[in-house]
């Protein structure tokens, strides 16, 4: 790793401070790694020097020229959030429920936990198996998958950060998990006897397992929503309502353009008066009921009439609706 090398005084801060900002690049969550970066070497340091000052004056030479390298980035961000309201994305709120969801579907789609293992199981094993093995190795790769996993998932949770349903959010703990696995199975590998043999197992199972939650990734693939947009329009120009503003209308209003067709949003407080003939519900289509009533207090009901099933870190399930009159 080109911090490690940092750490080590050999490596060259141009070429850290290049990677950080093709990380920028290519996604936010990279504030995620550079936090965890920082932790990470702030640790060793301590560990080494035993003074706080000099944490401080180490890092600050060690990630100023990647700072340097990314304040160009942040600038036109903010310059384009002023000038022309550019926004990163929308947020739901933060839920422990939703925080389980995120984490341990991410640890279910890393080793093929199947569904009947809930999603505070898997984050507690692999959280627990975490500690375990960085108290027997004791080595600086150890700590940095402490703080990776185990660190800054629970840092997101206090923060309360929002879209912690979202798998692909927990991105960098995954990526260290993935390195952490290959590891730990290397170490038992290499080991010899009952850990080989150990090793294997879990390989096996983890290879098996991943298949097995592949099959609806082949079946359904990430998601896609032109057939229902297809469905709404096909009669012409249609409105519609949802209980997800914001991804919603932006994907229907994508799927729309390329078809050539024209799909209206009527905001939930307008169903009464503009009555929309469609209504998108998100979520689990098995958890979504048969016929749905938008508003009791008008004559806003609606019979489901398909769905739209995705898989892996991308894409989210519809359940369209058509009204009843």
């Amino acid at each position: 790793m080109f911090l490690e090398r940092r750490l080590d005084g050999k490596g060259s801060g141009i070429a850290f401070a290049v990677v950080v900002l093709l990380g920028f690049l290519s996604h936010l969550i990279m504030v995620e790694t550079v936090a965890v970066l920082v932790a990470w070497a702030a640790w060793l340091i301590w560990r080494r020097t035993g003074s706080f000052e000099r944490v401080n004056v180490d890092l600050g030479q060690i990630f100023a020229p990647a700072f340097l390298a990314v304040l160009p980035l942040a600038a036109c961000m903010l310059i384009g959030r002023l000038l022309f309201g550019f926004r990163i994305g929308g947020a739901l709120p933060f839920s422990l429920q939703a925080f389980a969801q995120g984490y341990g579907g991410m640890i279910r789609y890393l080793f093929g936990v199947p569904d009947w293992i809930g999603d505070w199981a898997c984050i507690a094993v692999a959280c627990g198996l975490v500690c375990v093995t960085a108290a027997i190795w004791r080595d600086r790769r150890a700590s940095l998958y402490v703080i990776a996993i185990v660190g800054l998932p629970i840092a997101m949770a206090t923060a309360r950060l929002p879209n912690a349903e979202f798998q692909r959010y927990f991105l960098v703990p995954a990526t260290l998990m993935l390195l952490w696995a290959g590891e730990t199975l290397g170490r038992g590998f290499a080991a010899g006897g009952k850990y080989r043999l150990c090793a294997a197992v879990t390989t096996v199972a983890i290879l098996a397992g991943t298949s097995t939650l592949l099959m609806p990734f082949y079946e359904y693939g990430r998601g896609s929503y032109a057939a229902m947009v297809d469905r709404m329009t096909r009669d012409g120009a249609a409105n519609y309502a949802t209980n997800q503003e914001f991804r919603t209308v932006m994907i229907v209003d994508y799927f729309a353009k390329r078809l050539g067709r024209e799909a209206s949003f009527v905001s939930l407080d307008k169903i009464c008066d503009e009555r929309p003939s469609w209504l998108i519900l998100e979520g689990p289509i098995d958890r979504q009921p048969q016929s749905v009533e938008a508003v009791p207090t008008c004559r806003s009901a609606y019979e489901r009439v398909d769905a739209s099933t995705s898989w892996g870190l991308s894409g989210l399930a519809w359940t369209l609706y058509q009204r009843r009159d």
